[in-house]
């Protein structure tokens, strides 16, 4: 009799309903253990789903904090563990800063939050073997620690990330702590040319549909035109965070309860409020499109891609579009425009630096992306969503950090930006048409693909109004077959 395969959902915030949804689907077909992040997810996991065998995160590093014992020899041993593991990528320290919610601790109370979380994932993972941990990418020392651990033991961490596809959701899988895209690839290898020819009207389809529109992807997670609708949800935001850390704030601890301390200090409603209004002072630069021009597309800070996946290196985004600029080749501009969604997250200070640059130009964000990409001799970026863009208008594609469109041969990466200059002065005669790769790439792609909406954060799987229950039934359909056939990849 074949072993049921296990697989661990850890549920934070809103997650807690896609998982706790997911568990009567698949619950015939593998061992589930769910972890809640706190009592408030426990409860709405067995309340509202019957799950009644639940393990607190939160109540288990509280008590490994308040007993902690930490040395040097157990600090050298999660050193190296993080070493090993990420292949380099990352050591104690590394990730220790890229956690944003550390920001308000002392170099020691980081170091003992940070035990705290691997005495608990140590415990649970010694307990019994973890084939699949699913959870949101890598975006806390809390969950990168999850990470480190389970592929210790030789389970995937693995994360669902929204992508365009051929119907209105489709979700993807990526790995490991730099979402790393393992089925994409595995498929992408194994394609021939026959099966590509026999889905030549498929692949051709998608190309042409994506091709057609310069619709913002995933635009329903917020606009970047700022409106009367806008202002008034950030200051009713606002007044909300002052009254709910006003009531709250003396209740918690800054150890136990650090990412909720966190929370409360950034106000980030009342900072977008203020850059809302700072930002009328900006003079955006006119787009011109007839310079040759790179496009370099910002991310939302701070993001698990900024950070987790693109290895705690590029953090500091406008340093690296100075230094891609001076680099450029001669008479060529670097066009920045910031990300659609979540307007008024950064400070004007950062496009002020990005406009002093000479061969830069910024440009105002409501501007459609893929629209300033087919203008472009390419595109430059971490690993956003837009270098999968530029790769199906045949645009060139460099990337710092680790991409889910990886697969491609197009793709360049550059992995220290010492190396940039010569990869951008080999591409300069460089162009692409559709070939035989482009297909081979947008086959594995679309195989890879799932159908549901897995992005249960901000409200939006309410406000999107969803079929909920033929919405987990096709997750938990399509994420069956992926852990079934994961090993054979």
């Amino acid at each position: 009799m074949e072993v049921k395969k296990t697989i661990l959902f850890f549920s934070r915030c809103e997650l807690v309903h896609l998982y706790g949804a997911l568990h009567e689907k698949m619950i015939a077909n593998f061992e589930i253990v769910h972890i809640a992040y706190s009592d408030i997810e426990a409860n709405i996991l067995r309340s509202n789903y019957g799950i009644k065998d639940v393990i607190i995160f939160k109540n288990e590093y509280t008590f490994q904090i308040e007993n902690a014992d930490i040395n040097e020899d157990f600090l050298r041993e999660i050193d190296t563990l993080f070493i090993k593991q990420t292949e380099g990528r990352f050591n104690l320290n590394a990730s220790i800063q890229s956690d944003r919610t550390f920001k308000n601790l002392s170099y020691s109370e980081a170091l003992l939050l940070t035990t705290g979380y691997y005495k608990v994932w140590n415990k649970i993972f010694s307990l019994q073997r973890v084939d699949f941990f699913v959870h949101e990418a890598t975006s806390l020392m809390l969950n990168h620690m999850a990470c480190v651990l389970c592929r210790e033991q030789e389970g995937v961490y693995t994360t669902h990330i929204m992508v365009q596809g051929e119907s209105d959701f489709n979700f993807i899988m990526v790995d490991n702590d730099n979402g790393f895209p393992t089925e994409m690839n595995s498929i992408y290898n194994a394609l021939t040319n026959e099966e590509i020819k026999i889905e030549e009207k498929r692949i051709n389809s998608f190309i042409e549909k994506f091709r057609s529109s310069y619709e913002v992807f995933f635009d329903m997670k917020g606009t970047s035109k700022p409106n009367l609708k806008l202002y008034m949800k950030l200051v009713l935001g606002a007044l909300k965070e002052n009254v709910i850390k006003f009531l709250s704030f003396k209740k918690l601890n800054k150890l136990n309860d650090n990412i909720e301390v966190f929370l409360l200090n950034e106000k980030q409603n009342s900072k977008r409020l203020k850059n809302c209004f700072d930002y009328r002072k900006i003079n955006y630069d006119t787009y011109d499109k007839e310079v040759d021009f790179y496009f370099f597309p910002l991310h939302l800070e701070p993001e698990a891609v900024v950070l987790y996946w693109a290895e705690g290196i590029y953090s500091n985004q406008v340093k690296l579009i100075e230094n891609i600029a001076s680099q450029l080749p001669i008479g060529v501009f670097l066009y920045v425009k910031d990300h659609p969604h979540l307007y008024g997250y950064r400070n004007v200070s950062d496009y002020n630096r990005i406009q002093e640059i000479p061969n830069v130009k910024l440009l105002p964000p409501n501007l459609p992306g893929k629209l300033i990409i087919k203008d472009s001799k390419g595109v430059i970026t971490l690993n956003g969503t837009a270098g999968l863009e530029g790769l199906l208008l045949n645009k060139q594609v460099i990337t710092f950090g680790s991409a889910f469109y990886r697969a491609s041969e197009r793709i360049k990466h550059v992995r220290d930006i010492r190396d940039f200059r010569k990869v951008i002065y080999d591409l300069r005669e460089v162009k692409f048409d559709d070939d035989i790769e482009l297909s081979k790439f947008v086959l594995a792609y679309l195989k890879s693909q799932k159908n549901g909406f897995t992005n249960f954060y901000g409200n939006l799987a309410n406000n999107l109004r969803l079929d909920m229950d033929q919405n987990v039934i096709n997750i938990a359909s399509d994420l069956t077959l992926f852990f079934n056939s994961y090993r054979n990849l």
